[in-house]
């Protein structure tokens, strides 16, 4: 399924326009690693190519999952913890494995915090939902998604793109492509943005609330030298300053503690924001509230045309990334609770392989190696001030991780339409950790050291009309999320170690039905059998600090996913178009016993929410795009006009099913002129002024005895202002 603005159907009758054919200005998708129409592809992709990430500035993932059913992405803690989902398949928010696999030009982003660096000068974003770890490995346990930066220019350009808004909303985008020789082509883009905080501090000068900065640069160096090889570099490099991160508390109303009659859960809709402005302060620290952080990654490709029908390509890469988190735990204007952490870390890692065949052979298969090595150190400051003492120690943590996979793909195909395509990877993974943490129920520091092997397959069947490019298929794939350790004090030695986790996805659907002149259709359906689930658990060990991932779930996902294109005749200066994309996936418990609710009313003594939908995703989301373009009447002038709304359902805050977000729709809106080379247009977000919580988690006051709050993310308001596009 694609939800793309450019063609994506074919069909084989020649008195239709020419949107719906494969030459020219087609897009291909490379998420099968290899390039091939998108409608092509016997699963549920979606591509976002250049020109809808240009018209609707989709900068970041929390952007991306506006245009991604299935999709979900959210910052509880500002750009440094991100947790992305596809499907439900809710991660515990803990560690730097997150459930989807993400990728820059083709190797993998390292730590929650990187990914949100894929960020400026894309030239397409792919989305593979569902398993991928046959061909994409570590994590991409929910699906895959591979952002493509773009390439250098054979012609001499430059280009700028400025936008100005409300609330101190300032943005640039520029850059050239200078090619030096006909084989050797370079391109440079710089990135600046400035996002004012959308919430007022009550604490006279105070840090902004939800405040971004960004700087960012990419140089790329492209070498042809002959007709059967190309070599790109690229370098980047990314500044980020952020402020104080979002949230309001909200006091537990309802589920008292069979021991001592304390509320702790919140029933009912959680309002959207607290009375009055937000307060935060600095609670004595040396340095403002926020989140710093440097960034730097080399990619360098390599291609090499052996023969006909036969390629080789070698991807290495590495990254560099420092950063300092600080944030006013308790959300308040007190002094009660920070929290804190330095983060070094870096990786490098590899991947080769051969390609032989094409898009319409018989057969057509690959085989490939990859390697991975991540370092990874941490050092915790986070601080208490009501207990007046820091919590858990200033602990210094090193972790290691080590990959090694062989991966291949094989596809048979028949002259009748039918294909069946097998997917596999071997991998190995080893990690180890080193914290100055001393465990309390041996005294001596933490040390831990396993390894795992994976085999992932996954196998596709597919059958394509030649005469209309209707395509049915089915497929069933393994996937997989490695293991780790926790590393807090406060627990058992026997809950140091979690194992991976698994799940075994079935899908069917139908690709490319034509509804009408000009109007096609996507259906299919998947269920998902999640098993050894990793989730958080609290240990007897402490009272606080002593929550911990343990293997101890269960989970059923049953979905589907629909999508609907429209397009009229497609001109240089007149389209009009609309995607449509609809997922529904109902995510529940099959087996699990919650320990945080084992001396709750209502759920003792074991705390069974066997049957319950996971938190923290929406079962329904829809999106619509839209773009229009016709001649103004200003002579060679266009008017253009876009349009995003995003629909998703409520969603539960926790695992009692107690207490809920409200449903929200989004509504972006672009309008404005263009001539080639220049765009002048006004731009709203939230024209609905949307104001439902984007997220809401278990929390604590630690201003009242740590007693049992709920941590509110905020929606921000409508913002809108003016933008201005050069290029020649």
């Amino acid at each position: 399924m694609g939800l793309i603005i450019r063609p994506s159907v074919v069909f084989a009758n020649p008195d239709e326009p020419s949107w719906f054919s494969y030459e020219d200005d087609t897009p291909m998708i490379t998420v099968r690693r290899v390039a091939e129409p998108t409608a092509n592809v016997p699963g549920v992709v979606q591509l976002i190519d250049e020109d809808t990430l240009d018209n609707a500035d989709i900068k970041s993932p929390t952007d991306l999952s506006a245009l991604v059913p299935a999709f979900s992405f959210n910052d509880p803690f500002g750009r440094y913890n991100p947790a992305p989902s596809i499907r439900g398949l809710i991660q515990p928010g803990l560690g730097d494995d997150p459930s989807v696999g993400f990728f820059n030009d083709g190797l993998y982003m390292s730590g929650r915090s990187s990914i949100n660096s894929l960020n400026f000068d894309l030239e397409r974003v792919e989305v593979a939902k569902g398993p991928q770890n046959a061909l994409y490995g570590r994590n991409s346990f929910g699906g895959a998604i591979n952002a493509v930066s773009k390439r250098p220019e054979a012609n001499l350009g430059f280009w700028f793109d400025g936008l100005y808004g409300t609330k101190d909303r300032k943005q640039i985008e520029t850059g050239f492509n200078a090619p030096i020789t006909d084989q050797l082509l370079t391109r440079l883009a710089l990135y600046w943005r400035d996002w004012g905080g959308y919430f007022d501090n009550s604490v006279a000068n105070g840090p902004d609330i939800g405040r971004e900065q960004i700087r960012a640069v990419r140089g790329s160096v492209s070498y042809t030298p002959s007709s059967t090889r190309d070599i790109l570099l690229r370098v980047t490099h990314i500044e980020d300053e952020d402020g104080q991160p979002a949230g309001f508390l909200v006091p537990a109303n309802c589920g008292p503690r069979t021991t001592d009659n304390q509320l702790r859960l919140f029933c009912g809709e959680i309002p959207d924001r607290p009375g009055g402005d937000l307060a935060a302060n600095d609670v004595g620290t040396e340095q403002p509230m926020g989140y710093n952080r440097s960034h730097s990654r080399v990619t360098l490709e390599w291609e090499e045309r052996l023969r006909q029908n036969l390629t080789w390509i070698t991807l290495i890469g590495g990254a560099l990334e420092t950063s300092t988190f600080i944030r006013d735990d308790d959300y308040q204007a007190v002094n009660a609770s920070r929290a804190g952490i330095d983060t070094d870390r870096f990786d490098y890692q590899f991947d080769t392989r051969l390609n032989a065949g094409t898009n319409y052979s018989t057969w057509q298969g690959l085989v490939g190696l990859s390697g991975y090595r991540f370092f990874n150190h941490v050092d915790r400051i986070d601080q208490n001030y009501v207990l007046g003492a820091t919590s858990p120690g200033g602990a210094e943590v090193t972790n290691a991780t080590s990959t090694l996979g062989t991966y291949g793909s094989l596809t048979r195909r028949w002259d009748n339409g039918f294909a069946l395509t097998a997917d596999a990877r071997f991998q190995w993974e080893e990690k180890d950790l080193k914290s100055d943490t001393v465990a309390i129920t041996t005294g001596q520091q933490i040390r831990q050291n396993d390894h795992w092997y994976a085999f992932t397959p996954k196998l596709t069947a597919s059958w394509t009309d030649q005469g209309t490019n209707l395509l049915v298929y089915s497929s069933i794939a393994r996937g997989y999320k490695t293991g780790g350790f926790n590393d807090r004090a406060n627990i058992l030695d026997s809950e140091r170690i979690y194992d991976p986790e698994e799940n075994i996805t079935y899908e069917l659907g139908v690709k490319n039905i034509r509804v009408a002149d000009r109007l096609a259709f996507d259906v299919g359906g998947f269920f998902i059998d999640w098993k050894d689930q990793q989730v958080i658990a609290y240990s007897n060990a402490g009272a606080t600090q002593n929550f911990f991932i343990e293997n101890v779930g269960s989970t059923e996902v049953k979905g589907i996913e629909a999508a609907l294109r429209w397009r009229t005749l497609q001109t240089k200066r007149h389209n009009l178009g609309f995607d449509l994309a609809y997922t529904y996936a109902d995510a529940r418990y099959k087996d699990y016993q919650d320990e945080g609710l084992t001396n709750v009313t209502g759920f003792a003594p074991d705390g069974d929410v066997s049957g319950n939908q996971l938190p923290r995703y929406s079962p329904h989301q829809l999106s619509l795009t839209g773009q229009y373009k016709t001649p103004s009447p200003i002579k060679n002038w266009d008017f253009v006009a876009g349009g995003q709304f995003t629909y998703e359902s409520s969603q539960y805050t926790d695992n009692s099913e107690t207490s809920e977000t409200g449903s929200r729709s989004l509504l972006n809106l672009q309008a404005g002129i263009e001539n080639g080379n220049m765009h002048i247009g006004l731009w709203v977000d939230n024209a609905l002024n949307e104001k439902d919580p984007a997220v809401g988690i278990p929390w604590f006051d630690a201003s009242e005895g740590f007693r049992r709050e709920w941590l509110i993310i905020p929606q921000d308001g409508p913002t809108g202002g003016i933008r201005v596009k050069l290029s020649w």
